[in-house]
């Protein structure tokens, strides 16, 4: 059988060209698009993301040189990147929310009263939660001790969780899903030794102490730092449980997700998890490794199934998974280079019935199959079984009229 096409973006996917070309990346199942600071020419550039959604828009912030210049920017496919006024966490109606600012799709800004450079994440109901401090997992002293978990909306404004909502000593809320539930840590002193993971169903007002459940004790560190909308909560920290990333829902309980191959202990950090239950996050190895994981195909550096990866780069972290499958982190040139803005793109799986490798299932790869009907043909055979049969007839009518991407 002749290879099957794979779509695939060139690593100048910026330019927002998408070509369909024969498979060329072997096990690959991302390619990596860097996005580059406004200005590539100052050595000391970076650019980093911010947000992702659905729709497959990015938001980040590239700098240009030390003094002035723009900063946010938008990217998609195929606009690449282009200025915009704020960036930060953006839902699927394109609204985006960053410190104490909430800009809406029209180009308008509104303040978020109390919830003071806190903001961390938004829902498709415009729902922000945060805290009504510096959003910062483990801040220098001084430490925030007044720091306090806060959601905000448009009608009520900011609620505070636990003056407001009981929740004891609510710090920082880190996500909220689209059933209005948040995760985030509690702390009474703002010190990083003192967060323990939270849950909080905003509607049905109920409460769970994650982190008696991570440990069973008062004492440890935990942290919950996101949920999608099945209610699976990812975060981090039961290192005595033998991990140190957990995956917990409250029909399955907890699920301690295994570390990449040489992990040093307790350095396996997840940051999202979509609504497939894919996760993301980033693990010391030698140096930092981003890393996805999957019931179905346990724990995988990404460096290892993505393509277009330039010499003597890595990608070092994987911040957010939306839910068709596309990944926004960080990767650098070197230990010690500047940060780079990356998005790694799903490769379309190979489509067996494009006999011909044009990426359409069309009347030309029927008509391979029924010029080569019983024979032992490798050109229309799509299962690879010797026999070019009903088997692939039917393969070829199940796929056809598709194409790449």
């Amino acid at each position: 059988m002749k290879s099957p096409a794979r779509c695939l973006i060139p690593f100048a996917a910026m330019l927002g060209v998408l070509t369909c070309s024969p498979s060329l990346a072997g096990e690959a199942e991302y390619q990596l698009v860097i996005i580059e600071p406004w200005n590539t020419s100052y050595s000391l550039a970076v650019s980093r993301v911010d947000g992702l959604n659905n729709l497959n828009r990015v938001t980040g912030c590239a700098s240009t040189q030390p003094l002035g210049g723009p900063c946010s920017f938008i990217w998609t496919l195929d606009t690449g990147k282009v200025e915009i006024d704020l960036a930060g966490p953006i839902n699927d109606s394109g609204v985006i929310v960053a410190t104490n600012i909430i800009r809406w799709p029209d180009g308008t800004f509104q303040e978020l009263d109390g919830a003071i450079s806190g903001a961390a994440d938004i829902n498709d109901s415009n729902v922000v939660a945060g805290s009504n401090g510096s959003v910062f997992t483990c801040p220098q002293p001084p430490p925030f001790v007044n720091r306090e978990a806060t959601v905000w909306t448009a009608d009520t404004g900011t609620i505070r969780l636990e003056q407001d909502l009981g929740v004891p000593s609510a710090d920082q809320a880190w996500a909220i899903n689209n059933l209005n539930v948040v995760v985030g840590v509690r702390s009474s002193t703002g010190h990083c030794g003192d967060q323990k993971a939270f849950y909080y169903d905003l509607d049905n007002e109920q409460y769970i102490d994650l982190h008696a459940i991570l440990t069973g004790s008062p004492s440890g560190i935990t942290h919950a730092v996101d949920i999608n909308d099945a209610g699976s909560v990812v975060g981090d920290g039961p290192t005595t449980m033998g991990g140190s990333a957990f995956l917990w829902n409250q029909s399955d309980g907890v699920t301690i997700l295994p570390d990449l191959p040489g992990t040093l202990f307790g350095y396996s950090i997840p940051s999202s998890i979509n609504n497939h239950g894919s996760v993301v996050g980033q693990a010391i190895v030698d140096d930092w490794r981003a890393w996805i994981w999957t019931a179905d195909t346990g724990i995988r550096d990404l460096n290892d199934i993505t393509t277009g990866i330039p010499d003597n780069f890595a990608i070092v972290e994987a911040k957010k998974i939306n839910d068709n499958g596309w990944i926004i982190g960080r990767g650098q040139y070197g230990t010690w280079s500047p940060e780079r803005a990356v998005v790694l793109i799903p490769i379309a799986p190979p489509m067996r019935a494009d006999l011909n490798g044009d990426c359409t299932v069309d009347l030309a790869d029927l008509n391979l199959v029924l010029a080569n009907f019983g024979t032992d043909s490798t050109e229309a055979d799509t299962n690879d079984d010797g026999t070019v049969d009903l088997a692939d007839l039917n393969a070829v009518l199940a796929d056809f009229g598709q194409s790449c991407p």
